[in-house]
């Protein structure tokens, strides 16, 4: 490979290339490595100018395979256009216009959704301490689902996220563990009578997740033309995201540090992923309505679901906020670190090994039995997920809104068209 070491669009293309490999194949591995340091050899020494410099520079922060759809259009529109002696103008025409349509249909469904939780905010007492989190849900309910033909399992799915962040902050601290357990059993019965029996600050909340659920399960019938209620997997998705939320309440409040292999059983669940998922999976369910049953059946012994909330969780927790540790909130680094006596950069480098190994292993996916359209839409919701969150979570916390990464993301990818 040597023949290699000044090639730098073939030295791309190998690095690029080397994160499609299955695990254990350690021919790709070290064509990873070598051409990983070859081209950071080459920008150390200021050899590469333009656009392949900018190119090589975001590939090496993240590869092609990891990044978000959405977010790679509007870069690579830009490279295009300033490489004049490639360019097809009508090519770039309509790049540009397919991606401000997008771009408009986006803006639309935010709107809707901004109104639709300014009602539910005013009808809340104790006010969501993340109340202002709604644009961060819906970009990633947009990569989770970009497509254009699904704008209802979007706003669905978007809706899911942003109750979803409130309830986290619910169980996080504004419910004793009493309250908390009473609220988790509630939502097992999921009966909107159930709601009187909640103290008055929960009961808006408990009423929204039933109302979404309910209208997720209507609207994935209504594209079915099949006989197929989807409303109990909504439900064991609740069910489970409160149950693995009151079990960290608990660690929380009691000071307890669980082994990493514990926390990460419960914390690969709490992130919110997997529920997530299913609103993916809802909102394309006519593509993949028959296979559809039996892979939620089996979520909870599935690969397919495991990986997304697995890369997810560590994501968050290595980007996680001073206030949760103070809170006493276990997470994966601590949990590492308490129980190898290692030291924070440490954790964090073998956090960073278990990312890039889940992303291998990600790579492996797919129901050999199951037709490959349904295979490849099952897995390309997974990956669609993983690369909307590693995107995100590339420089800070994607919740923290106060960072001038995110807001630029947002900006650039969610609020501004591109121009002629």
């Amino acid at each position: 490979m040597e023949h290699l070491a000044e090639d730098t669009e073939g030295l791309l293309s190998l690095y690029e290339a080397s994160h499609l490999r299955f695990f254990g194949e350690q021919v790709l591995e070290e064509a990873k490595d070598f051409s990983s340091k070859h081209l950071n050899l080459l920008l150390s020494q200021n050899k590469l100018k333009g656009n392949l410099r900018g190119q090589v520079q975001l590939s090496l922060q993240l590869p092609l395979h990891q990044r978000m759809p959405r977010v790679e259009a509007r870069n690579f529109i830009d490279i295009y256009q300033q490489d004049a002696e490639t360019q097809h103008l009508v090519l770039l025409r309509l790049a540009k216009l397919e991606y401000n349509l997008m771009h408009s249909l986006y803006l639309d469904e935010l709107k809707e959704l901004t109104e639709w939780w300014t009602q539910v905010k005013a009808k809340y007492k104790p006010g969501f301490p993340r109340d202002n989190r709604l644009v961060q849900c819906y970009f990633w309910a947009m990569g989770f689902v970009p497509d254009r033909e699904f704008p209802k399992g979007r706003k669905n799915l978007a809706a899911y996220g942003i109750i979803a962040t409130a309830l986290d902050d619910m169980y996080d601290t504004q419910g004793s563990i009493d309250d908390l357990q009473m609220f988790t059993h509630a939502i097992n019965l999921w009966d909107i009578k159930a709601v009187n029996e909640l103290p008055d600050f929960m009961k808006v909340i408990y009423s929204t997740i039933v109302e979404n659920g309910d209208q997720t399960a209507r609207d994935a019938l209504e594209h079915l033309g099949l006989n197929i209620d989807f409303l109990p997997y909504i439900k064991e998705q609740w069910a489970s995201y409160c149950r693995v939320l009151m079990v960290e309440a608990r660690w929380a409040r009691e000071r307890y540090m669980p082994s990493f292999d514990d926390y990460m059983h419960n914390a690969r669940v709490s992130i919110g992923i997997v529920p997530g998922m299913v609103y993916a999976f809802l909102a394309q369910a006519h593509v993949i309505a028959e296979y559809l049953p039996e892979c939620l059946d089996n979520w909870a012994n599935s690969e397919l679901f495991f990986w997304p909330g697995f890369i997810t969780r560590l994501l968050d927790d290595l980007m996680g906020t001073d206030d949760e540790m103070e809170r006493g909130e276990p997470k994966a680094m601590v949990c590492y670190m308490a129980e190898r006596g290692v030291s924070q950069e440490e954790a964090k480098v073998h956090m960073r090994g278990l990312i890039n190994n889940a992303w291998t292993r990600l790579v492996e996916l797919g129901d050999p039995q199951a037709p490959s359209h349904i295979r490849n839409s099952l897995l390309g919701v997974a990956l669609s997920i993983c690369r909307t969150v590693q995107t995100t979570y590339l420089h800070d916390d994607w919740f923290d809104v106060g960072t001038q990464p995110n807001q630029d993301c947002l900006t650039q990818h969610l609020f501004t068209p591109i121009g002629d």
